[in-house]
């Protein structure tokens, strides 16, 4: 089981709707994730789309600098 579907079941635990949450198994690094979130028509996500990013505290700076590069401007991580 990968780290992100670990990630999505404790938060299903906690009351997240399945539909609240996004992933892109296709993407090899962080950076590439975020830039197929954002081309991925079906989900719907924009620039602005509000993002609450779920990674280790290790990651998170990473994470945010790799979203902030396509233009994210809403997200926590």
């Amino acid at each position: 089981m990968a780290e992100a579907e670990i990630y999505a079941e404790a938060a299903g635990w906690l009351g997240c709707p399945d539909r609240a949450m996004a992933f892109e198994s296709e993407a090899t690094s962080t950076a590439e994730q975020a830039v197929k979130l954002l081309n991925n028509r079906s989900l719907g996500i924009s620039r602005d789309t509000p993002l609450n990013i779920v990674t280790s505290p290790m990651h998170s700076r990473r994470v945010a600098l790799c979203f902030k590069k396509p233009g994210f401007v809403k997200y926590c991580s």
